[in-house]
């Protein structure tokens, strides 16, 4: 009689994204919907952080995913900054 196969062990993927991932322009605009175009300017005009690729390639740098997401939050905005970013009134 033949034995029945053992079942193999489910691997789960991990939901959370790596912050070590290195993305390039093209992952970096599926993150923030900013245009391809738009952040090579960012980069030239030095308003997008330095590449963090140890052997980068000279025309596709690549960004850590943790580096991205926090220029992302942090980058400087036109106009007001919102009431959260703001300091608190000094006290009387």
């Amino acid at each position: 009689m033949i034995a029945a196969p053992e079942r193999m062990p489910t691997v789960t993927k991990s939901t959370e994204p790596d912050p070590e991932e290195l993305l390039g322009y093209a992952q970096i605009s599926e993150l923030t919907g900013m245009a391809v175009k738009n952040l090579r300017t960012y980069r030239s005009t030095g308003r997008l952080p330095a590449p963090d690729d140890p052997n980068p390639i000279p025309d596709r740098p690549r960004w850590k995913r943790a580096t991205i997401e926090h220029w992302w939050v942090n980058r400087p905005r036109r106009g007001r900054p919102p009431k959260y970013m703001r300091p608190p009134p000094p006290s009387a």
